[in-house]
């Protein structure tokens, strides 16, 4: 049971990765995540994922967290004890529990890097409690594949019991991504053991769930 994550962002529209009081990214259940990247803030989403490394396309207004793959420089296969913010505002993701440090995948898609998270070993990262990742809107879009496993798995989680601030995108099932605020959830179609750019947003009155740039679920 696996997952790769290529990339994730965050930020104030529609974002951190899961603890009450911070964010945890790809805490893994019982299944495999892959994570190229995730991005989270208040900020205009890409339409498509991009085969190059150009970070051009991706907005810095309102982006609260950037975590890429490749701007790691570790080789294929060794440990990820951290993995650094891109967005200029510090929430790195770490794990200082050696059995729980997910591992690098030098060439995972289209020559590009991933980071591995399984299930056996528990792997996680975590974000420590930052006040740019407590926001009433927000935009999660994260780059990932989910290799196998039927149970619900977290991408990218963070809710405070002391604030309404609060969002979490996972995958409920093998085939189902799931974007939940304080507000109530909605589910959309992913397919299994590929890769899939996911894309949530919520502005306070409304949320939807895009998958590979075609919306899946809405409020609206």
């Amino acid at each position: 049971m696996n997952s790769r994550f290529v990339g994730c962002a965050l930020g104030d529209q529609a974002g951190g990765l899961k603890h009450s009081t911070g964010v945890r990214i790809i805490a893994m259940s019982r299944h495999l995540l892959w994570a190229m990247g995730l991005w989270l803030g208040l900020m205009a989403l890409p339409t498509g994922a991009r085969a190059t490394v150009d970070d051009s396309y991706v907005s810095r207004s309102g982006l609260q967290l950037w975590l890429r793959a490749d701007s790691l420089s570790l080789s294929d296969g060794a440990a990820v004890s951290q993995w650094p913010d891109q967005s200029g505002n510090g929430n790195d993701a770490g794990q200082t529990l050696i059995a729980n440090q997910p591992t690098y995948t030098a060439e995972a898609l289209n020559g590009l890097p991933a980071i591995h998270f399984t299930a056996a070993s528990k792997n996680y990262l975590t974000i420590a409690d930052n006040p740019s990742l407590s926001f009433p809107q927000v935009s999660i879009v994260a780059v990932m594949r989910r290799a196998s496993g039927t149970g619900a798995v977290v991408i990218a989680e963070k809710y405070n019991t002391t604030t309404i601030y609060g969002y979490s995108l996972r995958m409920s099932n093998a085939t189902t991504a799931k974007f939940t605020t304080n507000s109530g959830g909605l589910s959309a179609d992913a397919a299994s053991d590929i890769y899939s750019l996911v894309e949530a947003t919520y502005d306070q009155s409304n949320k939807n769930l895009y998958v590979n740039g075609v919306l899946g679920a809405s409020t609206a």
